[in-house]
């Protein structure tokens, strides 16, 4: 019995290191993702739209903050 619940808890750890990679991996495709672009709103900021610049950004902003309560 206590063999079987061995084999349980490291398939789930298994498991679950796998998904916390995989969300690892994901975070950083979208910490790349937003990096790229913040830089396409400091280039249309040097196009001088700076209106559309400041748009983006909040989007980020708006998107990576934490909500307040």
């Amino acid at each position: 019995m206590s063999h079987d619940l061995a084999e349980i808890l490291a398939r789930d750890l298994q498991d679950a290191d796998a998904a916390r990679d995989a969300l690892r991996e994901r975070l950083d495709r979208a910490n790349r993702a937003l990096i790229q672009v913040l830089y396409v709103a400091e280039v249309i900021e040097a196009d001088g739209v700076g209106w559309a610049a400041d748009s983006i950004r909040n989007a980020v902003r708006t998107a990576v903050e934490p909500p307040t309560a």
